[in-house]
């Protein structure tokens, strides 16, 4: 009689687990943004994981401080999917009173199916009157060629101390590094002190749109460590689409043609297009320096199983002089 009992609350507890609570889908709920300055927009992605085994459904959060506003990526996920909750920290919109002081704003995140829960998440910054950025954004890369190395700046000035020092500046993104040096018009005489902020990104960073933060060191009681984000959009120089053609299944003897798009910040030439045969064979429609060109792709179901390719599109381009375009089909029986 044991057996049948035992199995059952086996079965209980195994189904219990399986509805995970919806605190269980954040892997943190606060975000310190440190120290900053009176204008910048703070920037926290907070992801959110459906670790259990039914479909979440989040409704609209509710936020304390019109300071702060937040962005749902996706307000229902399937069991194992995750999205992100952006949440917004405009210290320019931080009270008056509440300058100079530690400012923390809760979001509330409701969750609606497969039961109403409520997860509190919450940012803090102290935004200071004595200090000025150059650019509120922090440092701003804008548009970057991949495999090109790339540098930007950005200046932090604090007043009323003139014996104000920063150590170091460190990077969290492996691609990024930092270097600080006081700036030529820094006037400590008049206790206004700037330090100029280089950062650099590496070419071998990949292409996407990346952000990290640097971390600088000072001396300053309250402003130990200071937060500046970093963001950086890399691009290729030419770029194909679709990034690869798949044609799935053809039956013996079909032939297909779809036409691939290949195009470049600048003018550049199609030399030759390399890695061809007699069941896949690639031909420029266009000819010439031009931003954009159009491959012609042909393919023909000559021998049963799968077949994949990489064609090598040739260019005068010297940032990117070889673009590889994957081709697989497979043929039927």
């Amino acid at each position: 009689m044991l057996r049948p009992v035992a199995a059952v609350a086996a079965v209980l507890v195994a189904a219990a687990s399986a509805v995970a609570a919806a605190p269980d889908y954040f892997t943190e709920k606060e975000k310190d943004f440190g120290v900053t300055a009176v204008g910048p927009v703070l920037v926290h992605y907070f992801p959110i994981k459906n670790t259990s085994n039914q479909t979440v459904t989040m409704g609209t959060p509710r936020i304390q401080c019109g300071c702060v506003s937040v962005t749902l990526m996706k307000g229902q996920l399937a069991p194992g999917e995750t999205t992100y909750l952006a949440a917004y920290m405009n210290t320019a919109k931080i009270p008056a009173q509440q300058i100079g002081t530690n400012k923390s704003v809760t979001v509330s995140v409701p969750f609606l199916t497969p039961n109403y829960e409520e997860v509190v998440l919450k940012v803090t910054t102290v935004a200071r009157p004595d200090m000025v950025w150059s650019t509120n954004d922090g440092v701003t890369f804008g548009t970057v060629v991949k495999g090109k190395p790339a540098t930007a700046t950005m200046k932090v000035t604090l007043f009323n101390n003139p014996k104000w020092e920063v150590k170091e500046a460190k990077s969290s993104g492996i691609y990024v590094k930092a270097e600080v040096k006081e700036a030529k018009d820094s006037n400590r005489a008049a206790g206004q002190v700037t330090y100029e902020i280089t950062a650099t990104v590496d070419e071998k960073c990949p292409a996407g749109n990346w952000m990290s933060d640097l971390t600088l060191s000072t001396n300053a009681v309250g402003i130990e460590k200071m937060r500046v984000p970093v963001t950086v959009n890399v691009v290729p120089a030419i770029s194909v689409s679709p990034e690869a053609v798949k044609f799935g299944a053809l039956p013996m003897g079909d032939a297909k043609t779809f036409d691939v798009t290949v195009q470049g910040l600048q003018p550049f030439k199609v030399l030759e297009v390399k890695g061809g045969d007699d069941t896949i064979h690639v031909t420029p429609k266009t000819d010439g320096a031009r931003h954009q060109h159009t491959l012609k792709v042909d393919v023909k179901a000559a021998a049963a199983g799968d077949l994949t390719r990489e064609i090598q599109i040739v260019t005068d381009s010297k940032e990117m002089p070889t673009v590889i375009l994957p081709v697989s089909y497979s043929v039927k029986k």
